[in-house]
């Protein structure tokens, strides 16, 4: 066996060891990212924490099947619930304009507040989206207390998180740190490992 391919099956490795891990990042308040609404309105997301509001973010985009089914359902839940939490629909997808978003929740009757995300992607990158639909609540002092990147949300799930971040029960989570995801990766990239001859 050559001492590049020696080196190369002990860098995949270790790579596999490190992955494996659980992270070991600090529990950090949730990134605070300014944006400019479907109405033209700027806010940033701690305006809600500071108004002492749960704060529920459905990363979505409009032609993304999962998510529109999800809208239905956050649609079904928002509808006339009294309790003090707020949803922010952020469209991650960059071919989408915010007229198009902003028809798009007026033809489905959506009441709830949605933005573009910035124009370099910050939400997207600073909340480590993988998949859409995703959903994250931040509770009242600015930490993200569930997540779920799965495509694939339970409306009833969802609905008792929200209710645990509003009574403070619920216990605030670490974020992925989007660099140890991207480094993993390049890292995949530039482990060149050798043909055999």
């Amino acid at each position: 066996m050559s001492k590049a391919r020696a080196f190369a099956g002990i860098v995949l490795i270790l790579l596999g060891i490190a992955m494996a891990l659980p992270g070991t990042a600090a529990v950090d308040k949730a990134p605070d990212i300014e944006f400019t609404d479907v109405d033209g309105i700027t806010f940033r997301l701690s305006d809600y924490a500071a108004n002492d509001t749960v704060l529920v973010l459905d990363f979505m985009f409009i032609t993304c099947p999962p998510c529109n089914v999800l809208a239905k359902d956050l649609a079904e839940m928002y509808e006339g619930d009294d309790r003090k939490y707020e949803i922010l629909s952020i469209d991650t997808n960059p071919l989408e304009t915010s007229e198009e978003l902003k028809d798009h929740a007026e033809r489905h009757g959506h009441t709830w507040r949605f933005t573009m995300d910035t124009d370099d992607q910050q939400a997207y990158r600073e909340y480590a989206i993988r998949a859409n639909p995703t959903v994250v609540i931040i509770d009242k002092d600015g930490y993200q207390t569930y997540r779920n990147g799965r495509g694939v949300v339970d409306i009833d799930d969802l609905s008792d998180e929200i209710d645990a971040a509003i009574s403070g029960e619920a216990e605030a989570s670490a974020f992925e740190d989007p660099r140890r995801a991207y480094h993993s990766a390049r890292l995949c990239q530039s482990a060149a490992i050798p043909t055999p001859p």
